[in-house]
């Protein structure tokens, strides 16, 4: 998973684009299917030095049949487990977007 650090911003068209910092850097991590929210959280700010927000944003495929996609927050174990369903089956690198608190 690539993790970049950026900010969400709906157009006048509603959809939803992630805008990245080019301020900061992106990290590289592996995530394992039972990692916990608490340990990817820890894991992140870590790296970024920050305290952080997880989202990230639908399949392209997923996104031209549904209008109006807001970005998909990953805010307990669950859903990161969802998260990491949903990438085990995306061929190529997945963007993890992360938000500086």
């Amino acid at each position: 998973i690539c993790c970049v650090c950026g900010e969400w911003s709906s157009k006048e068209t509603f959809q939803w684009e992630f805008y990245v910092d080019k301020n900061m850097t992106a990290i590289f991590i592996h995530l394992e299917k039972e990692l916990k929210y608490e340990d990817l959280l820890n894991m992140v700010s870590e790296d970024f030095l920050e305290d952080i927000t997880l989202s990230y944003g639908i399949y392209l495929e997923l996104k031209s049949t549904v209008e109006d996609v807001f970005p998909i927050s990953i805010e307990n174990t669950r859903q990161l487990r969802s998260f990491i369903g949903k990438i085990s089956v995306f061929e190529g690198v997945c963007r993890l977007c992360i938000k500086v608190c």
